[in-house]
């Protein structure tokens, strides 16, 4: 594996979104304790406002949130690790997920993945995708890469 083309940093979320969300029903519900998670209405600390002028330290939720994200607990830049281990965090929960998108929450996994190269991806096993699809969880990338890209490359 060629480690010049990985990630720097990469994590998942769980998230979980809806304006009736209860947080300590949902602990109950998935057996696990949340990274962070507000009823609406609660105050928001935002982290790194005091790097811009114009954002403010907090905000009033506009909707219940939970989440769970795999930052602390999975040392690895390789993504699918971070989807393994939330996949094995709701083991035997996708009934549960499956009621709560009935009712109208917002469900869904993102994973965070932060690159200096172009020339890179990640990647998914036809297995991890099926656990994926029996916990009925939507799954989404949130890309940034901040180096720019070599155009020149092009001509």
């Amino acid at each position: 594996m060629n480690f010049e083309t990985q990630p720097q940093e990469t994590y998942a979320t769980l998230r979980v979104y809806h304006a009736q969300l209860e947080p300590d029903q949902l602990t109950k519900l998935f057996e696990i304790k949340p990274t962070m998670a507000w009823k609406m209405g609660d105050q928001i600390a935002i982290a790194d406002s005091d790097k811009y002028s114009d954002t403010p330290s907090a905000i009033n939720a506009q909707t219940g949130g939970w989440l769970l994200s795999s930052k602390h607990s999975v040392r690895s830049t390789d993504a699918m690790k971070h989807i393994e281990w939330m996949a094995d965090q709701l083991a035997n929960h996708g009934n549960s997920i499956y009621k709560l998108q009935q009712a109208g929450f917002t469900v869904d996994l993102v994973v965070a993945w932060f690159s200096d190269s172009w020339n890179t991806c990640p990647a998914l096993t036809p297995e991890l995708m099926l656990r994926l699809a029996n916990l009925r969880i939507p799954l989404w990338f949130d890309v940034y890469l901040d180096r720019p890209m070599d155009l020149s490359i092009l001509s």
